[in-house]
C-alpha cells in the first residue's frame, strides 16, 4: 500500500505489552505482543516508514521506551496517547521520542447516540472555544509536539494554534470521504482512517492534495501512504 506510517494501539496483559484497542481485545486468539510487532516492522519497513505507538492506558511507559529503543525505531516514533500523566512520564523516560496528545479523553462518540448528544454538542462547543489556548500551552511547554485530535474538534482555531508553534494535527478518525478535504484544506498533518479505500479517493481530490491520510485498520493501527504530496500515516 505504500505506507509511510504504522499505528499500533497498545496495552499491558500480564507481563506483557500486546497491541490491542482495549480490555475486550485481549482474549483474541491473534493477539501479538509489542515484541514480535516492533522486531517485524524493524526488519520489514522501510526507513522513511514512521511509527505510531498509542498508549491506551498510563503505566506501561517505561516498558515501552525500552522496547522502541531496543528494536531501534525511537528516532521514527511518536508515542501518544489521551493521559496527560503518560505524557510526562514519556518525556522524562525519553526525551528523543516524540509525543502526541490525543483528544479528547473518551472512549466512545457520544454524538452518535440521542440520548447524548445534546450535552455533547454542548461540551463539543466548549471545547472549540477552549482547546486553542490549551494546545498551545501543551506544545510550548514541550508537553507534546502533536496533537491527535477527534476531526469534530478540528477547526480553523485549533489548525492555526497549531501550526503557530510548530506542532502537528492529526485528525481521527474520519470515515467519510467528504470530510478529507475540509480537513486537508485545515492544514492538518494527517487523517486517521478505518477505511483504506478513502485513500484512492482522496488522493485523486486536489482538496486533499497536501493532506497526509492516515489509515487506522480495525482494532489494530494504522498506516500510512504519500502520492504525490499526499502523505499518508
Amino acid at each position: 500500500m505504500r505506507c509511510d506510517m504504522v499505528e499500533l494501539d497498545v496495552l499491558k496483559h500480564g507481563g506483557a505489552i500486546v497491541v490491542a484497542h482495549d480490555a475486550g481485545e485481549l482474549g483474541h486468539p491473534g493477539l501479538l505482543t509489542l515484541d514480535t510487532v516492533l522486531h517485524a516492522l524493524r526488519d520489514q519497513l522501510p526507513p522513511a516508514v514512521g511509527l505510531n505507538v498509542d498508549l491506551k492506558a498510563p503505566g506501561y511507559e517505561r516498558d515501552v521506551c525500552h522496547r522502541l529503543h531496543f528494536y531501534e525505531l525511537a528516532s521514527r516514533t511518536i508515542v501518544s496517547t489521551m493521559h496527560a500523566d503518560s505524557l510526562g512520564r514519556m518525556r522524562s523516560l525519553a526525551p528523543d521520542i516524540r509525543l502526541g496528545w490525543s483528544i479528547p479523553k473518551v472512549q466512545r462518540d457520544y454524538l452518535a447516540h440521542p440520548l447524548t448528544r445534546p450535552v455533547a454538542l454542548a461540551g463539543l462547543s466548549y471545547y472549540h472555544r477552549v482547546l486553542p489556548g490549551r494546545v498551545m500551552r501543551q506544545i510550548l511547554r514541550g508537553h507534546a509536539d502533536a496533537i491527535m485530535a477527534h476531526w469534530r474538534m478540528v477547526t480553523p482555531a485549533l489548525a492555526e494554534a497549531i501550526a503557530m508553534v510548530g506542532g502537528e494535527l492529526y485528525a481521527w478518525t474520519v470515515d467519510d470521504a467528504s470530510q478529507f478535504g475540509r480537513l486537508a484544506q485545515l492544514g492538518v498533518t494527517g487523517i486517521i482512517t478505518n477505511d483504506v479505500a478513502l485513500f484512492d479517493a482522496a488522493a485523486a481530490s486536489a482538496d486533499a492534495g497536501a493532506a497526509r491520510l492516515s489509515w487506522l485498520p480495525p482494532d489494530r493501527g494504522s498506516t500510512a501512504r504519500r502520492d504525490g504530496e499526499a502523505e499518508v500515516s
